[in-house]
């Protein structure tokens, strides 16, 4: 079952009872398919995760039917990029689930000097398996239109991204590159600013001194953060200052 996504202004703000996700061959990723509660049951609003959606509705059958006409919405400028040291556990799941719902636009899993996480291909092919089911099952709980892209690098892999990659047409990428130059968090570098739009997070026990030489260092709190919180962390304020939420010069939202 595939609805066609082709052809702009996000969707009406409706209360959404559920979602859940249908795959479809003829589209990029995914459907992501949610009822809406403040029409008929059956409305629902369907989105390629590439920026277009459209109203349908559920017939008796199970299939999808077409209600109105497609809508696009521009991908968020400037692109972000989180990257971050493969974690044991669940603890993957859960910085990819946070990034996915703040609007990062691609999640890197790195394999670093420190890192205690060593997968071969054949084992990493898997755990992106998996993350990916949590990015669309994290994309349909938040509503966003833009699924992230997801990888397995190497750290200098990472870097070598930024400044020779073929871009994928979201505003902020310049033809042939990544915008911006990367960032490492770490204590003691300075804050975090709205034209660091690629920040690399390391492991538990930190960044080589042959990693740190290779970019500058940004700092994400007054304490030692777990890499899982760093990352997170790393994404919200990269959010936050896309959208112009924190930054200097704006007015307390304290009491």
């Amino acid at each position: 079952m595939s609805v066609d996504i082709r052809g702009a202004a996000p969707p009406p703000r409706y209360a959404w009872w559920t979602w859940w996700i249908r795959p479809s061959k003829r589209i990029r990723n995914i459907i992501f398919v949610g009822y809406c509660a403040s029409g008929p049951k059956e409305a629902i609003c369907v989105t390629d995760g590439r920026g277009g959606w459209r109203m349908c509705s559920l017939a008796s059958t199970g299939t999808l039917v077409v209600q109105g006409p497609v809508h696009r919405v521009d991908a968020p400028s400037p692109s972000l990029t989180v990257g971050f040291a493969a974690l044991k556990g669940n603890r993957n799941e859960l910085v990819v689930q946070k990034l996915t719902e703040l609007g990062i636009d691609r999640i890197w899993l790195l394999r670093c000097d420190r890192g205690v996480v060593r997968w071969d291909d054949s084992r990493a092919r898997r755990h992106l398996e998996r993350l990916a089911r949590v990015v669309e099952e994290a994309v349909a709980q938040c509503r966003c239109l833009w699924t992230p892209e997801l990888e397995w690098l190497d750290f200098g892999d990472a870097l070598a991204r930024i400044g020779d990659r073929a871009g994928d047409g979201r505003p902020g990428d310049a033809p042939g590159e990544l915008p911006g130059s990367p960032v490492l968090a770490d204590a003691g570098g300075r804050g975090l600013q709205a034209s660091d739009t690629t920040v690399l997070v390391g492991p538990e026990g930190g960044w080589s001194d042959a990693e740190r030489r290779r970019a500058s260092g940004v700092a994400l709190g007054e304490n030692v953060l777990r890499a899982e919180t760093a990352a997170i962390v790393a994404g919200a304020t990269m959010s936050q200052l896309r959208v112009g939420l924190v930054g200097p010069g704006l007015p307390s939202l304290s009491p």
